[in-house]
């Protein structure tokens, strides 16, 4: 898993530069173009959507976390890996359908001229909200690797679905499943760490008792 992890961070300085880039870069380019509307609609979606993430994500906390961190406290691995799991799967599925709405939304918006800065904006008003989120977790270095590196494969997934756009004629059900295959590694390469890091966690634990 080192290598996945000097993968992952190094993935993460360019892309969280694309991020700043992209997001100023788009914006300017889509009013050059007269394109209000986007970056109207960008930023109201932007401020509807950690209220709106927050309130889906919060089934997963009650029915998934609890029960995880539950069993996990008592030392019942196989019941806290599996609402874990759960959890995780639950959060990639919202995550999905999130980025790809609002990549269809944008996509239905854009013209010859504008199809660049408008997939950019959209790659950023899809992942900013999650990316702002991942920053506010703190005090668990499982949950803050798990919901970083989450939010690093939704960016990956995302910038293969434009790619794909802009160089072949692709379908709706193309980049969801592409975008699809870059959650599901990611989970998997979550949960193997994920795992490794409570393990660590519990050595720890276990020698200061």
């Amino acid at each position: 898993m080192n290598g996945i992890a000097r993968l992952i961070a190094i993935l993460a300085p360019p892309i969280g530069i694309f991020n700043i880039i992209g997001g100023v870069g788009s914006a300017i380019w889509l009013a050059i173009l007269g394109e209000w509307g986007s970056i109207g609609y960008g930023i109201g979606i932007g401020f509807g959507a950690m209220l709106a993430i927050g309130f889906i994500l919060t089934p997963a906390m009650l029915l998934l976390d609890a029960p995880a961190a539950y069993y996990f406290d008592k030392g019942k691995q196989a019941p806290a890996h599996f609402f874990g799991f759960l959890s995780v799967l639950y959060t990639a599925a919202v995550i999905a359908i999130w980025c790809i709405a609002i990549l269809y939304f944008y996509v239905q918006r854009a013209n010859p001229q504008s199809i660049v800065p408008t997939l950019v904006w959209s790659y950023c008003i899809a992942i900013g909200p999650w990316a702002s989120m991942a920053m506010k977790e703190n005090g668990n270095l499982a949950i803050e690797w798990a919901a970083t590196s989450t939010v690093l494969f939704a960016e990956v997934g995302y910038l293969a679905m434009i790619i794909m756009i802009l160089l072949s004629r692709v379908t709706l059900g193309d980049v969801f499943t592409a975008f699809s295959l870059a959650m599901l590694l990611g989970m998997a390469i979550n949960h193997k760490i994920v795992l490794e890091i409570q393990k660590a966690e519990r050595i720890v634990r276990s020698s200061q008792d």
